[in-house]
């Protein structure tokens, strides 16, 4: 294996250690980890729900369905805009 490959991984695992352990050290509580502290407004846990959502169906559940049904499977695209687009405009 390339030794910059091993050093670039050891950098990545130290930054993202180093961010739990920061992050671990602030939470006190289970509603802490959770909820933030209660602290985050309404536009970040709206942003947040919205994100984990869609990064699921998009990264897995969409390219699958395309692979499967092919090209006419396409108009769930255009269900995913609108419905995106409604959701944020009524909810």
């Amino acid at each position: 294996m390339h030794t910059q490959y091993i050093i670039a991984f050891s950098l990545y695992f130290a930054v993202i250690l180093l961010i739990g352990i920061f992050a671990h050290r602030q939470q006190n509580t289970a509603q802490d980890f959770i909820m933030g502290g209660r602290s985050l407004s309404f536009w970040v846990t709206a942003f947040s729900a919205h994100a984990s959502d869609m990064s699921a169906w998009l990264f897995m559940a969409f390219p699958a369905a395309i692979y499967l049904g092919g090209m006419p499977a396409l108009w769930i695209a255009l269900g995913l805009i609108l419905g995106m687009f409604l959701n944020w405009q009524f909810f």
